[in-house]
């Protein structure tokens, strides 16, 4: 995500599968007042042993949200989680996060990258511009979208996408 200005006080972000919470503290440092969610109730417990009260850690499913969180979030933060899942529910998955976005905010989704018109192999199953662009279908408005490779130690090259999209009303 390119550099933001600060969160409005009382600003409110979401980190998808926190898993141990280290985004969603970086979130919170940033100025936002935020959630972490985690379908594994080990990771939400691993998360508040490590990090307190740093944020609102829980344990919630992205197929069955509870109803205070959708329609909150001035910031949506998703990393690895939709390419962890396979494609037939992607859709599904897709709509649920577009769903806890507040009017006017924002969502950042950073995942493995696969060319358009290729199968994916996996897990993790990385996403194509074209299954990204189910935001688009969803209402939201895409801001951004960038292709980076991560260099690994040993030497492998893994194309990843980090796409920002806003909701516009």
């Amino acid at each position: 995500m390119r550099r933001q200005p600060p969160p409005a006080p009382g600003a409110r972000a979401i980190d998808i599968g926190c898993g141990l919470g280290d985004n969603a503290v970086f979130l919170t440092q940033c100025g936002y007042d935020t959630t972490a969610m985690d379908i594994s109730p080990s990771a939400i417990e691993w998360a508040k042993k490590r990090h307190g009260d740093l944020a609102d850690f829980r344990v919630a499913d992205l197929f069955d949200l509870p109803e205070d969180l959708l329609g909150v979030f001035d910031l949506v933060h998703e990393t690895y989680t939709i390419q962890s899942l396979p494609i037939a529910v992607r859709p599904k998955v897709m709509e649920a996060i577009a769903s806890l976005l507040a009017p006017g905010g924002r969502l950042l989704v950073i995942c493995r990258a696969r060319p358009d018109g290729t199968e994916a192999e996996g897990p993790p199953w990385p996403l194509c511009r074209v299954e990204l662009a189910e935001f688009d279908h969803l209402g939201l408005h895409r801001v951004n979208l960038e292709e980076f490779v991560e260099e690994r130690a040993d030497n492998r090259r893994i194309p990843h996408f980090r796409a920002e999209y806003q909701k516009l009303c």
